[in-house]
């Protein structure tokens, strides 16, 4: 009973209508009879939110999106060099499922949008390595392939390093330009 009186004082000043706080944590909730599509396009009557130009504050509007995944959304879109797709924002830490789902319809990428490209023939290790599908060994082998066999002249070239991991590949080849 004690603690239901906290959580009604605390509601009434919280900056999320149903917010209940227990403890120090605070946890929204949510009416799950609605966490369809229809359900999340009636909380946001607004255009879609472009993935590639919103900020932070922008995300936190956003249902189920608070302060720290707004924030992490921003940070791993500027180490890609933007999404291409709405499903890479399932890649953020924190994000479920059930968030996604619930976003993604509110989400788009205008069509005109390219990604920040990479010059492969010219990056070193720490630039290349800070992209987040860039693992160590990979970043290793390209720039050690590029040292023996120069510059890469496309997507074959990169094929032709049989210890590459194709999936990794296929995800960075759009943030990928192969000029010399």
């Amino acid at each position: 009973a004690q603690q239901t009186q906290f959580n009604k004082n605390a509601t009434r000043y919280s900056r999320y209508p149903n917010e209940s706080v227990i403890g120090k944590t605070s946890y929204r909730k949510y009416n799950y009879e609605n966490n369809t599509v229809s359900g999340a396009l009636k909380y946001n009557k607004r255009a879609p939110l472009d993935i590639n130009e919103a900020d932070s504050i922008a995300f936190e509007k956003l249902p189920a999106i608070g302060e720290k995944l707004s924030s992490r959304i921003v940070r791993y879109r500027e180490r890609l060099g933007g999404f291409i797709s709405i499903s890479q924002v399932k890649e953020v830490y924190g994000i479920s499922d059930s968030v996604f789902n619930l976003i993604s319809p509110l989400l788009m990428i205008d069509k005109d949008f390219k990604p920040r490209h990479i010059e492969i023939n010219r990056v070193d290790y720490a630039a290349l390595r800070k992209h987040p599908y860039a693992t160590h060994e990979f970043t290793k082998l390209v720039i050690a392939y590029r040292k023996v066999n120069g510059a890469y002249k496309g997507k074959l070239d990169l094929e032709k390093v049989e210890e590459l991991d194709k999936s990794i590949i296929q995800k960075l080849l759009p943030y990928l330009a192969f000029n010399d």
